[in-house]
């Protein structure tokens, strides 16, 4: 058994300590799964709790580190370091740039959060690159990317309001939500009050081939 694989073990143990005597030297040799693997020890980003005390500066350690090598994991989660400011001063633009390398990379996360950039920038929006995104992330799996595309759809967000589609992707979204997620249930709500019987049933119909497609 090779030493990241060592790790791991003491890893799924809880043996946290162990694990990084396993980790550290080859992450310092640069391996990348063990660079993410150290990162991952101080910094998840979700709801998720770390494994050891949340460490800014011990996850851009390990971030940076991998990002020297166009490591698509690792400049995603350094871009989010730098668009909500954790442990460095908040730069959207070295966020983006971050989040557009990482997506060149292959990181189908780095491609809907920079569809948010642009969704959210609360000086100039972008909608028509918020779309291209979401409609690219969307494709290759990301479930959140439907929930802003059916939200485009159902307002006319830079696009024609389109209450097939608005349901469509809605549906496509709830697939993989939180059970009662109130976000599901408040866009649910919101385009049946505006959609016919028919829409919905064509929207259904057209989630089920997207699913079919891409899926």
């Amino acid at each position: 058994m090779d030493n990241y694989k060592k790790g791991q073990v003491a890893y799924d143990k809880k043996g946290y300590d162990k694990a990084i005597s396993y980790w550290k030297p080859l992450a310092e040799r640069g391996n990348l799964k063990a660079i993410r693997s150290m990162a991952d020890l101080y910094f998840t980003g979700d709801l998720r709790d770390t494994c050891l005390p949340e460490d800014y500066d011990q996850a851009l350690y390990y971030f940076r580190l991998g990002s020297l090598q166009a490591d698509a994991y690792c400049l995603y989660k350094l871009g989010h370091f730098y668009k909500c400011g954790f442990g460095v001063k908040e730069d959207v633009q070295r966020a983006h740039k971050l989040y557009l390398q990482a997506t060149e990379q292959g990181s189908i996360c780095a491609a809907h959060y920079l569809a948010m950039i642009y969704y959210w920038d609360d000086y100039k929006p972008d909608y028509n690159e918020a779309y291209y995104w979401l409609q690219y992330s969307a494709i290759k799996g990301f479930d959140d990317s439907h929930y802003f595309l059916s939200e485009m759809y159902l307002y006319g967000i830079k696009v024609e309001k389109n209450y097939i589609e608005a349901y469509k992707h809605y549906v496509l979204f709830n697939l993989n939500a939180v059970k009662d997620c109130i976000y599901a249930i408040d866009l649910n709500k919101q385009i049946k009050a505006v959609a016919k019987p028919m829409h919905i049933h064509q929207a259904k119909h057209l989630a089920k081939e997207f699913q079919m497609k891409y899926y």
